[in-house]
């Protein structure tokens, strides 16, 4: 009986302390996607000025290539 007891005393939580975990873990993760959004953001300008310029249109073509086969090559063509 007191082993169930010191279980359900462990387990039983603060709410209040929970939903802010919870709320601070749901902040995080947003900043993470806001990141990666803009770390596509500046990969594609980047890559688009290059286009432009003509030196980087053979990467951008070879990094599509490899990543539509299902992921980034080494330098012998074997999948990291």
């Amino acid at each position: 009986e007191h082993k169930a007891y010191w279980a359900i005393k462990q387990l039983n939580l603060d709410a209040h302390l929970v939903g802010k975990a919870r709320l601070l873990k749901l902040h995080e993760l947003e900043e993470w996607r806001e990141r990666a959004y803009e770390n596509v953001v500046l990969f594609k300008a980047r890559t688009k000025s290059q286009e432009e310029q003509g030196g980087g249109s053979d990467f951008t073509r070879e990094f599509r290539m490899n990543f539509a086969r299902g992921g980034i090559l080494d330098q012998h063509g074997r999948p990291r």
